[in-house]
């Protein structure tokens, strides 16, 4: 279980806002910022988060939030 700094690359910014009610309502602190120069893909939105990665990424599942790239952690 990884507990660092990382980045969650989402689809959309209705994703990311829906993501970071959900994690910052389970105590992992969530940032949404603009993903354009974070991934390869060129677009999306991103979760800058402070906390456990393998959490975050499967509440973010079971609201049906995919995270397509994570970096960092």
């Amino acid at each position: 279980m990884a507990v660092n700094d990382s980045v969650l690359i989402v689809r959309s910014v209705t994703n990311a806002i829906k993501g970071q009610k959900i994690l910052e309502s389970n105590r992992i602190p969530a940032y949404v910022q603009r993903a354009s120069s974070l991934n390869r893909q060129g677009c999306g939105y991103a979760l800058k988060i402070s906390g456990n990665i393998e959490t975050a990424v499967n509440l973010l599942a079971r609201a049906g939030i995919q995270v397509v790239e994570i970096q960092g952690g």
